[in-house]
C-alpha cells in the first residue's frame, strides 16, 4: 500500500499549514465498479465528515467544477475508478494529474479529467495541488453490481483515509 504512505505525506502538507482541504469523488452506479468514487465518498461523509469537506461528483469531474469553485480550497484530492492494470480494487495515487498517461479514468467524463484540473486550476489559482487517489475497476458492464472485491476495497480505501485525516487534523 505504497500510496497510503505518498497520501498521508500530501495530506500531512496540507493541513500543516491550515490549508482546506476538498475530496472529491466521481463515478455512476451505472457502469458496475464505477460507482466505486461515490462509494468512497458515502463512506467518508459517514465517518468523518467533521475533519474534511466531501463532495459526491455523479457522473464527471466537469458537472461539479462549479462546486470546487465555491469551496476554493488549497487541496483537492479526487477520488475515481480506474483502468490502470492494476488488480481490482488496488489503489493508485498521483499528483501529476495534468500529464497521466498510462492511467484512465473510467467515469462517463465528458471533458478529460487533465483539462479538467487545468480548468480548475486557473478558476481558483489559490489551489496549491490537485491529486487523485484512482481504484482500479474490476468490471464496467451496464446495469451490473458492483464486484464484491472493489467495494471492500472501497470500504478499506476509504476508512484508511479517514485515519489519516483524523490523525492530521487532531
Amino acid at each position: 500500500m505504497s500510496w497510503v504512505s505518498e497520501l498521508s505525506s500530501w495530506i500531512k502538507d496540507a493541513v500543516s499549514n491550515n490549508d482546506d482541504l476538498l475530496i472529491v469523488c466521481m463515478g455512476t452506479e451505472l457502469r458496475c465498479d464505477d460507482v466505486v468514487g461515490l462509494q468512497v465518498c458515502r463512506i467518508l461523509e459517514k465517518t468523518c465528515s467533521n475533519v474534511v469537506n466531501v463532495v459526491e461528483c455523479p457522473g464527471g469531474l466537469e458537472l461539479c467544477t462549479h462546486k470546487i469553485i465555491e469551496y476554493k480550497p488549497r487541496y483537492v484530492l479526487i477520488i475515481d475508478g480506474v483502468l490502470a492494470n492494476l488488480k481490482p480494487g488496488e489503489a493508485y495515487f498521483t499528483c501529476n494529474v495534468e500529464s497521466l498517461e498510462n492511467f484512465t479514468p473510467v467515469t462517463t467524463h465528458y471533458i478529460p479529467l487533465n483539462i479538467n484540473v487545468k480548468y480548475i486550476k486557473t478558476m481558483v489559482p489559490s489551489i496549491k495541488s490537485i491529486c487523485l487517489l484512482g481504484i482500479q475497476v474490476e468490471c464496467l458492464d451496464l446495469g451490473t453490481k458492483p464486484s464484491a472485491k472493489v467495494m471492500e476495497s472501497a470500504r478499506i480505501i476509504a476508512l484508511t483515509l479517514c485515519d489519516i485525516l483524523m490523525r492530521d487534523y487532531s
